[in-house]
Parts: C-alpha cells; structure tokens; sequence
C-alpha cells in the first residue's frame, strides 16, 4: 500500500515552518570544519583552530547564507517566480555589494585617490576639472556614479 500523496506545496510549508521553528545549526560540524581546515591549510599551513572559533565561523557564515537566500528569494518574487535561480543569487549578491566588481575598492575612496593625483599633475586644477575628468573616465567604462552608487548609463538600458 503506498502512503499518503500531499497536495504540491503542503510538504514544503511544513518544512518551511520546521526549519523556521529549530535554533541549531543547519550545515553539520563535521563536514563545515573540514571545508575550513582545507581553505586554512592552503593560506597558513599548520594553523589550529578552537572549536569555538570554527563554531563562530559557521553560524556566521549561516546567518551571511540565510540573508543572501531572503534577498534572492525576494529578487525571484519580484520577476514574478517562485523558484530560485542562479541569477536571483547573482543579482542579490551585486545589490549586497557597494564595491565595484572584481575590486575591493570604496568608489569614494577610489574618487579621493583620482583627485589626489589629477592634483600631483595639475597642481593647479579645480574640482571641476577633476570631476569632468572623473566623469569622462566612468562614462568610458559604461558606469556613472551617483553618491557613491554605480548605475549602468541610461543608454545602454534603452537598447
């Protein structure tokens, strides 16, 4: 005799609502302890741990997993999806990050940088001339910044 077939969705609220309810952790000690060892072992071998440095590590990096599931699932309700797809993680990730991609440079910081030395060339030049200089060089790239936020030109989105 076969069990019970449930209605599509009633098992997963009911596990949505398990998980919900437990406080322990969901990724197993042992298994997350090796993957640190194996990344530890390759940046500073002989390196030891104590259990509660890797404990404080997993709940972290758990609580940094949980956020970035909240925001990709919101970002596939907002296509109108239930499911999560690679690019609802990929998107939840780029809006997470303030830093332009592939660097890990401020944009402020790297403005300050560009003013500074514009300033050792031209000792002369005025804000103005830094900031059209700053601008021509983001346009260049496809990017403006606004307060610090990079925006994809308004042109490129048209096409």
């Amino acid at each position: 005799m076969r069990g019970r077939r449930f209605r599509p969705g009633t098992v997963a609220l009911r596990e949505i609502k398990k998980y919900q309810k437990m406080t322990r952790l969901m990724i197993p000690k042992a298994p997350f302890q090796a993957v640190v060892r194996e990344v530890t072992e390759g940046l500073a071998p002989g390196l030891r741990m104590q259990a509660t440095a890797v404990l404080a590590l997993q709940e972290a990096a758990e609580s940094y997993l949980h956020g970035l599931f909240e925001d990709a699932n919101l970002c596939a309700l907002h296509a109108g999806r239930v499911t999560l797809m690679l690019k609802d993680l990929q998107l939840a990730r780029r809006l997470r990050t303030i830093s332009d991609p592939g660097t890990n440079k401020d944009p402020n910081n790297a403005y300050k940088e560009t003013r500074m030395e514009i300033q050792r060339q031209e000792p002369n030049a005025t804000v103005e001339m830094m900031d059209v200089q700053r601008y021509a060089a983001q346009r260049e790239r496809g990017v403006e910044m606004v307060r610090g936020i990079r925006h994809p030109l308004r042109e490129k989105n048209k096409q």
